[in-house]
């Protein structure tokens, strides 16, 4: 099952979810994807964070006879934690006040810079109307 974020004509974002990326692209080029709230068919997938899930006991230790896997997991996590840390550095962090942050920056009401925070679907919902550019960024996690 794979989950893709959609956005229609009229800025309403939206998920769906498909068997396989096949199945998407071939549901998206048939029409058969439209907006759940104004029923547009004129939707675009956006880009969107792959969700990983492992089990507690789950590691990122190579397995005996794997092709690279383990290199490529370990290169994957320090590229992660290299975006994460370049955020932490370089953004700043306004917490619950990320959309009126955004909208006042939007508007000119206060000097532009980077920040990172938290968001409603109500409020980047707004924000979209008003068109502000943002990107909803989820970084998993490393509790080790």
């Amino acid at each position: 099952m794979v989950i893709y974020d959609f956005v229609c004509a009229g800025g309403h974002r939206f998920e769906g979810w498909f068997d396989s990326a096949a199945e998407c692209q071939a549901q998206c080029a048939s029409g058969l994807v439209s907006c759940p709230v104004c029923g547009s068919l004129e939707v675009e997938k956006q880009l969107c964070a792959p969700a990983v899930h492992l089990e507690k006991s789950s590691t990122l230790a190579p397995a005996p006879d794997d092709d690279g896997a383990p290199a490529r997991a370990t290169k994957l996590r320090r590229q992660v934690e290299a975006v994460a840390t370049y955020i932490q550095e370089h953004c700043e962090d306004v917490g619950t006040a990320f959309a009126q942050e955004a909208l006042a920056m939007h508007r000119g009401e206060r000097a532009q810079r980077s920040i990172v925070g938290q968001s409603t679907h109500a409020e980047e919902s707004a924000l979209v109307e008003a068109g502000v550019d943002f990107y909803k960024l989820r970084l998993p996690r490393f509790d080790d």
